[in-house]
C-alpha cells in the first residue's frame, strides 16, 4: 500500500482524484488541461486499456465520431476556448488513422491556426512503426488495429470466430505475414478477411472486418470490447510477450502521454 498526497486545488490533481474515484468532474470545461482527439470509440478503449496497462498518466481521450469531424470539433473548441477564464489552455493532440481520409484531416488541420487551444496532429503508425510517414505518395491503410499488437489482434478476432463455430486463423501465418511489405500497407483487418474467407469459404462472409457498412462497425467494437485486461490472463500473457517484442508500442504511448 502507499499513500499519495494530491492536491486537489490544482486541476490536474483534481483530475487525477475524479479518474480514480470514477467519479465526473464537477466542472463545465469541454477540455482538460492534456486531450487525445481519437477517431472513435474503437481507439478510445484500446489506448485506455493500453495507457492502463503500462501505468501511463491516461489523458483525456474524446471521440469524433469520424475523422471528418475533427475539423469543426477543433473550431468549436478554438472558439469555446476565446474568452478563457481557467487556468490553463488546453493542449490537444489529434491522432489519425494513417489512410486516405486520416491524410487528408491532416493536412487541413496542419493549414489551420488555433490561438485559443494548443493542437498538434499526428497519423497513427502500426506496431512496428514501418508504416509510411510521408503525407505524398503514401498508400498505408493502417488503423488502431495496425497500432495493437498482431498477435493481441489474432487472439481477438479468434474469440469471435469461435463463438460463430467458424475455423480460427493461424497466428503464426497472420503475423508472419502482416509484416511483409504487400500486407503490412494494406493492415491487420484486410490480412486476417483474407484468412477468414479462405478457412471459412462457406460461411465466411458471414461477418467482415473490411467493409464501410454498420455491420462491420459493430464487428470492430466488439472486438475492442473484447480487449478487457481484468483477470484476462490469457491477454496480459500476450501483452507482456509483445512489449518485449514490439517496443514502438510503448514508446508511442509514452509520447502520447506527455504534453510539453
Amino acid at each position: 500500500m502507499e499513500t499519495v498526497l494530491v492536491d486537489i486545488n490544482d486541476q490536474i490533481g483534481y483530475d487525477k482524484i475524479c479518474a480514480h474515484l470514477g467519479i465526473e468532474a464537477v466542472t463545465y470545461e469541454l477540455l482538460q488541461r492534456h486531450n487525445l482527439l481519437i477517431e472513435g470509440n474503437c481507439d478510445k478503449k484500446y489506448l485506455t486499456n493500453l495507457f492502463n496497462y503500462f501505468e501511463l498518466p491516461c489523458p483525456n481521450i474524446e471521440s469524433l465520431n469520424g475523422a471528418d469531424n475533427a475539423a469543426k470539433y477543433l473550431e468549436f473548441y478554438d472558439s469555446y476556448y476565446r474568452n478563457n477564464i481557467t487556468q490553463y489552455k488546453p493542449k490537444v493532440k489529434v491522432i489519425l488513422d494513417n489512410d486516405p481520409k486520416g491524410r487528408e484531416i491532416y493536412n487541413k488541420i496542419k493549414a489551420v491556426t488555433y490561438r485559443h487551444i494548443d493542437v498538434s496532429v499526428q497519423l497513427l503508425q502500426n506496431h512496428n512503426n514501418s508504416g509510411n510517414t510521408e503525407i505524398e505518395k503514401n498508400n498505408t491503410n493502417n488503423e488502431i488495429e495496425d497500432f495493437m499488437y498482431p498477435e493481441v489482434m489474432v487472439y481477438l478476432i479468434n474469440s469471435l470466430l469461435e463463438k460463430k463455430n467458424m475455423t480460427k486463423l493461424n497466428t503464426s501465418t497472420v503475423c508472419r505475414k502482416i509484416h511483409t511489405a504487400s500486407f503490412s500497407a494494406k493492415g491487420i483487418l484486410e490480412l486476417c478477411e483474407y484468412e477468414k474467407n479462405t478457412l471459412n469459404p462457406d460461411t465466411g462472409a458471414d461477418i467482415s472486418f473490411v467493409s464501410s457498412g454498420n455491420q462491420t462497425n459493430r464487428v470492430k467494437e466488439g472486438l475492442a470490447g473484447m480487449f478487457n485486461l481484468r483477470a484476462n490472463k490469457k491477454l496480459l500473457s500476450l501483452l507482456n510477450e509483445c512489449d518485449a517484442k514490439y517496443p514502438y508500442v510503448r514508446q508511442a504511448l509514452s509520447e502520447l502521454s506527455v504534453f510539453q
